[in-house]
């Protein structure tokens, strides 16, 4: 067990690499119960959301979701969040647990004038992950959920061993997957969330920590808040201009990141295999004896059976297959820039070929 954004989580139950691998070749289930969970209800709940996010929000239908970013005013990211779109007029967003009371504090401040409600629900409902490619299985044999029609970035209201849950085709590992709300689930009544893990459990999914989420988020170019993007860190820089709806305009942090869109920048996020070593946070990245970024996440891929990792270079170094050093302990290992996710789709991940 270890603390994490004032929490006391599960680092691993059995062994980061066990765990990792089941989720890639079976089915791993994550307690994800410290993330937050805001609800955003009410007549102007939409324009709200269109205002704090890039990404299209009106658009979206209802039992849909979307990843997407709230910005401040520079453009920077305040945090990524999952959006479900229950009604036009009601919504939930799955923060990040370190940011629950930045963002809702953020959220309060810009609905002034609007007319919408925002509660955060997080201490009473639980939020349960199972991840894999078998998970889709699990879910049919524990409830009436015809799987086949929720698509990914979707959600649906279902019974899930005996309990009324919002399941969702989401997750934070590159597997396809589903997170399971909880409502009416809290802190100091926890028993639903505990029927639904034990029976997950029994129809095989292995219990999963973080530092398995953390190995299969990087093997699949995900970004962790607060390491890989920060408050100033823009979209752009962090190569995730696809969260960005073109021609939108008038959201929070828009001009910084129009002009960002159209003139390009400086530095960008990029992923890297190594040939040998480990990569880890803080460490410099080198181009041909010259300083040229930095690591912001490292680790040990099982899949791969390399290092691997992702950092901020200048944008001349950024191309899928340049070459690079990784200053380890003042010895340099070659790594190379790899288009993510960096495992082979063909046999990992949600578009796998079965």
């Amino acid at each position: 067990m270890i603390e994490f954004a004032g929490y006391s989580l599960p680092l691993y139950y059995s062994s980061i690499i066990a765990e990792h691998l089941a989720v890639r070749e079976s089915a791993g289930v994550f307690d994800v119960s410290h993330m937050g969970r805001l609800q955003i209800g009410g007549k102007d709940a939409t324009t709200l959301l269109e205002r704090l996010v890039p990404s299209d929000i009106s658009g979206l239908k209802e039992g849909r979701a979307k990843y997407t970013l709230l910005c401040n005013e520079r453009g920077g990211i305040i945090d990524d969040v999952v959006t479900l779109k229950i009604t036009n007029e009601q919504y939930i967003v799955v923060t990040n647990a370190a940011n629950r009371e930045k963002d809702l504090s953020w959220m309060l401040r810009n609905s002034i004038g609007l007319n919408v409600k925002i509660d955060d629900n997080s201490d009473n409902t639980a939020l349960i992950s199972i991840q894999g490619p078998k998970a889709a299985e699990i879910i049919r044999k524990m409830s009436c959920l015809n799987v086949e029609q929720l698509q990914r970035f979707s959600h649906t209201a279902a019974e899930v061993a005996g309990y009324k849950t919002i399941v969702s085709r989401t997750g934070y590992t590159g597997e396809d997957g589903f997170e399971i709300i909880l409502p009416d689930c809290s802190v100091d009544s926890p028993n639903k969330a505990l029927k639904v893990w034990n029976e997950i459990v029994k129809s095989g999914a292995q219990p999963c920590g973080l530092g398995a989420r953390d190995t299969l988020r990087l093997e699949a170019g995900m970004c962790l808040y607060g390491q890989d993007i920060d408050d100033e860190t823009t979209p752009i820089e962090a190569a995730l201009a696809w969260l960005v709806k073109s021609g939108k305009t008038g959201y929070i942090g828009y001009k910084r990141i129009a002009q960002q869109m159209q003139n390009g920048v400086s530095r960008v996020r990029v992923c890297f295999v190594l040939s040998d070593g480990i990569a880890r946070r803080g460490y410099n990245l080198i181009y041909q004896g010259k300083k040229v970024g930095v690591v912001t996440s490292g680790t040990y891929s099982p899949i791969l059976k390399k290092g691997i990792g992702m950092g901020y270079v200048d944008v001349r170094y950024a191309e899928p297959e340049t070459e690079l050093d990784v200053d380890i302990r003042e010895r340099l290992y070659r790594a190379v820039v790899k288009k993510p996710p960096l495992y082979d789709t063909a046999k990992y991940g949600w578009s796998r070929r079965h």
